[in-house]
């Protein structure tokens, strides 16, 4: 095992007498954070110092990320859900945006019973939200917001059953609603 050229006590000493000063100094900006290339060191205890000082990661590869995952002492939850939004693409402004919209912007029919189809009806002409019932009319009836948020949950969906052995292999995109 290769022995790293500085010890984890001599890079606190070092952090003590030399204190990260650049969020000082950028504190007009209140936008501003520092993200620090992985790349350049993909030393755990170094990520985990610049961590702690507000620093963010910048990192270009899968080993990368393992290395600054690792230095955040992220729980398997915790890692999971930061790669379910990456491969989701979710970003905070959308989910706020759903947030003041009022979490579900729409109701998906998977199934109903042949005798409550009056009452789906019902349903669908009263409801403050869309009802999909066809995932192919989506674009038709959905906001481009709730249409987003439809195309994320299938795209979770699929990436489950990818994931998942045993899992059903058909779209849910082709999949039809199930009247019994």
């Amino acid at each position: 095992m290769k022995q790293p050229f500085i010890t984890k006590e001599k890079i606190i000493d070092i952090a003590k007498m030399y204190p990260v000063r650049l969020k000082k100094a950028f504190s007009w900006n209140k936008g501003f954070r520092e993200y620090f290339a992985v790349k350049a060191t993909p030393n755990p205890f170094i990520l985990k110092i610049l961590q702690e000082e507000g620093c963010g990661v910048d990192c270009s590869s899968m080993t990368e990320l393992c290395s600054a995952l690792k230095a955040r002492n992220l729980t398997s939850a915790g890692t999971g859900r930061m790669l379910l939004h990456i491969l989701l693409n979710l970003k905070k402004e959308a989910v706020e945006a759903e947030r003041q919209q009022g979490l579900a912007l729409y109701a998906r029919i998977l199934g109903f019973r042949q005798e409550a189809k009056p009452l789906l009806s019902e349903i669908d002409r009263n409801a403050d939200i869309p009802l999909v019932t066809k995932t192919a009319d989506a674009s038709r009836v959905l906001s481009p917001l709730a249409l987003s948020q439809l195309e994320r949950t299938i795209k979770a969906s699929e990436l489950y059953r990818a994931a998942m052995p045993g899992a059903r292999s058909e779209s849910e995109y082709v999949q039809n609603i199930i009247i019994f």
